[in-house]
């Protein structure tokens, strides 16, 4: 993968840090199905070479739990027709 990534840092009156960001990404398939069906669709790929992806997400830090909150998601696919993947996250990490 290849491609620019933009983050902005927040600090709120709280502390909190709150960062959005947003990338958009190149992929080169270098070892794609051509001739046969793929047994498990998770294989599947593009007929072509060249696609891309987008993701976003937002991560928070908040001090007074001692804890981080991130959130993303992504989609990929761009400029075929023939492929199309996405998907969300949510991470929370909490310490003891």
């Amino acid at each position: 993968m290849f491609g620019p990534q933009v983050a902005v840092e927040l600090i709120t009156a709280e502390d909190y840090r709150i960062v959005p960001y947003a990338s958009l990404s190149g992929l080169y398939d270098f070892n794609r199905l051509i001739s046969d069906a793929a047994i498990d669709a998770v294989l599947n790929s593009s007929s072509k070479n060249f696609r891309g992806r987008v993701e976003g997400g937002v991560e928070a830090v908040l001090p007074r739990w001692d804890s981080r909150l991130q959130l993303e998601g992504f989609y990929d696919g761009i400029g075929v027709g023939d492929y199309d993947a996405y998907g969300v996250q949510l991470d929370w990490n909490l310490r003891f």
